[in-house]
């Protein structure tokens, strides 16, 4: 459990009650560009006002869904994009950015493949050229290589769905309506969304940014969020093998943005983002970091495991009220560790990691005796509704949980301070420090209660010069009334 108090270049003071007022009566807040929830909307799930209005109530300006490969091809060369572009009007219609992972190989474009002892499977003709003049060297005038279905999959897509695109000519959007953040792959280092190995994924991530870039020179390609979990090497591993090919500077590594993911503990956040910034710095980088994942499910509410009696049980997991203060803690660490985006995973439980369909009601443990799948991930700000594929017996329906209102306030404080700070620093109780290349440090203390008292801090920007200006308090509760939220102790 982590004890100490942060001292932090712009984060939050946060006390949040335990008495939940509905969604209805709160107003919606601004957009915080730095901020994001994954799964507001996907292809997956029904693309309704409801769902959009439960998004933005929380105050986050990203939506981070899939596109599936096999969803768009489902035959060769037979292309449908139906689900996906009312998909991605509908984001752009509630004022969303939208981070879109490219993945999913169809299964008559792919090829087993064996790293070590292990079997996979990766895109066919993935090592084919990316153009059709035989080389993978990009040229304005140049076509993407029909016989690479990666390139081809990933080109059409950033064709058609960046600003100024093909949907945005077939409906008449602006201009600067579309999608530029483009995501290679999710968890490239978990063996279950990747199991083809790092030169293949390297060669993966190659393909993609020269065909992203060839379509929208202006979009930015990310670096497949990694689990940080299974291969903890794999950062450094894929860096080397970017390094021996002979055109690594000249297309900047081919990406543009790395993202990392942590769940369950809030300190892994800033260890996942400090890490990678260190690795990148061995190679001589400097690329922005998003932790485009965040998390730790609920146990005690539907569809976790209530009726759990012992630790074991509830391993990498955590009571609602410490699921609202990883939020808030991962968060701070995040950007206090330099990651430029925080999205937390996600907006509903939806169906999490069990099969489309897995439905029971509420029980007190006797339905794992039978044999049944007996619980699910409680990862959602919000409860899933009545009408839901899965999880849809909770006694009161599509309501938030705690997380949602540390999300929102958390949210409402960030949407009023600077887009992109060049430097955020950290003073914990080891005396550890991370200096700042600005002559201008804007300070905040971030503080949260392990106890009964709420957390309360004046915040004073700092200048090298001496001088400081007003202090600023900041406090947010989520009820009328309520104890204040405590901190995580898993």
């Amino acid at each position: 459990m982590v004890k100490h108090m942060l001292l932090l270049t712009c984060l939050i003071l946060l006390s949040l009650g335990g008495s939940l007022l509905p969604p209805a009566a709160l107003q919606e807040p601004t957009r915080a560009a730095r901020l994001g929830v994954a799964f507001i909307s996907s292809a997956q799930e029904p693309i309704t006002d409801a769902r959009y209005a439960a998004g933005l109530a929380t105050g986050a300006g990203w939506n981070r869904w899939p596109l599936y490969w096999s969803v768009v091809e489902p035959e060769p060369d037979v292309w449908d994009w139906t689900s996906y572009d009312r998909l991605v009007v509908a984001d752009l219609q509630h004022g969303l950015q939208t981070e879109v992972i490219l993945i999913g190989t169809p299964a008559a474009r792919e090829i087993e493949t064996r790293v070590g002892r292990q079997t996979g499977t990766v895109p066919a003709n993935l090592w084919e050229p990316v153009f059709a003049d035989g080389t993978d060297t990009p040229g304005r005038d140049k076509q993407i290589n029909p016989e690479n279905y990666w390139a081809t999959y990933v080109y059409r897509a950033v064709r058609r769905y960046m600003p100024g695109g093909v949907l945005g000519t077939l409906r008449g959007l602006g201009r600067d309506q579309g999608i530029r953040i483009w995501e290679v792959w999710n968890e490239p280092d978990y063996e279950l969304f990747w199991a083809g190995g790092v030169e293949h994924y390297v060669r993966l991530l190659k393909v993609a940014y020269l065909a992203i870039h060839h379509a929208d020179p202006e979009a930015r390609v990310m670096y497949g969020g990694l689990a940080n979990h299974q291969e903890v090497d794999w950062l450094e591993g894929s860096l080397s093998v970017i390094a021996e090919d002979p055109y690594h500077e000249q297309y900047d590594w081919y990406f543009d943005i790395l993202g990392v993911h942590n769940y369950t503990y809030a300190l892994g956040t800033w260890e996942v983002v400090d890490n990678a910034r260190q690795t990148l710095n061995a190679f001589g980088l400097h690329k922005a970091i998003w932790v485009n994942e965040s998390g730790v499910p609920a146990w005690d509410d539907y569809p976790g495991p209530t009726w759990a009696d012992d630790d074991d049980r509830r391993v990498l997991r955590a009571t609602m009220q410490e699921q609202a203060a990883f939020l808030v803690q991962s968060a701070a660490y995040a950007f206090i560790a330099g990651a430029e985006v925080y999205i937390w995973h996600q907006l509903y439980d939806d169906c999490g990691n069990q099969r489309g369909g897995t439905d029971f009601p509420p029980h007190a443990g006797e339905l794992c005796e039978e044999g049944f799948q007996c619980w699910g991930d409680a990862h959602g700000l919000y409860r899933n509704p009545a009408d839901a594929n899965c999880f849809r017996q909770h006694p009161e329906p599509n309501t938030p949980r705690p997380a949602f209102y540390a999300f929102q306030a958390l949210g409402r404080y960030l949407a009023r301070t600077a887009s992109r700070p060049s430097r955020w620093n950290i003073a914990a109780r080891t005396g550890w420090k991370r200096g700042s290349r600005s002559g201008v440090l804007p300070r905040t203390n971030a503080s949260w209660s392990y106890g009964t008292a709420p957390a309360r801090r004046s915040m004073l920007p700092y200048r090298r010069s001496g001088t400081a200006p007003r202090s600023t308090t900041f406090r947010a509760t989520a009820g009328r009334s309520g104890p204040p939220m405590q901190a995580s102790t898993i």
